[in-house]
């Protein structure tokens, strides 16, 4: 059956079933449970959250957590905040080393509300402000592997209290960039085009899915 409130289906007659829609429900609700918050390395407060960073070389448990907050952000509808697929894996095979994801999480009293996924990747077009949300092309740009924004996501419960904008500038400012010049993954959804608008000065750069070759970057959030 169906959870009217999360949507998760699961068999009543199956007690591993009906443990794994405890776990849903609870996470659809309030977040997911970060029980070792040891395991994160904290770089920062946003209001009355934690900011927590989990880097390729973190613990297991962070990068599996992440990877969980990442799985929650997927399950909002499409073109609502949510994908088929998480944005951040804590697999190499399926977020491959040259990407060097680093992943951001909102906690907020244990548990994790948020997520900002960052990842290196090609930048290929820079735009301009028209009449926000509206823009230009102003020129395209070849060879250039930068930081960008694959994912940002926050619980229902933290939105509209600046968040995302704040996550957006502690992410640029970690990587030596700002919001401007960091990279936006395509492709992007209505409401990112939106954060852009709120966050960029005069305009953004629009990175695509291609791998980057290998390289060797400054170590981020150092």
């Amino acid at each position: 059956m169906f959870c009217p409130v999360c949507d998760f289906c699961y068999f009543e007659s199956w007690g591993p079933s009906v443990r794994a829609h405890l776990v849903a429900h609870h996470e659809w609700e309030h977040g997911v449970r970060l029980r070792q918050l040891g395991a994160f390395e904290s770089v920062g407060r946003i209001a009355d959250h934690e900011v927590l960073l989990v880097r390729p070389s973190s613990p297991i448990y962070a990068r599996s957590r992440a990877e969980r907050v990442s799985r929650r952000s997927i399950r909002e509808p499409i073109f609502e905040g949510g994908y088929d697929v998480p944005q951040y894996c804590a697999d190499e095979r399926f977020s491959p080393r040259v990407l060097n994801a680093h992943a951001l999480l909102v906690a907020r009293d244990s548990f994790g509300v948020g997520i900002l996924v960052l990842e290196r990747r090609p930048v290929i077009q820079h735009y301009r402000w028209t009449s926000r949300p509206e823009f230009e092309l102003l020129n395209s740009i070849d060879d250039l592997v930068r930081w960008s924004i694959a994912h940002i996501w926050l619980h229902p419960k933290v939105r509209g209290q600046g968040i995302a904008d704040q996550m957006v500038r502690a992410a640029a400012q970690g990587v030596n960039e700002t919001p401007d010049t960091i990279g936006w993954l395509s492709p992007i959804t209505r409401r990112a085009y939106h954060l852009m608008a709120r966050v960029t000065v005069d305009g953004f750069h629009r990175a695509v899915q291609d791998l980057p070759s290998g390289e060797i970057v400054p170590r981020p959030f150092a």
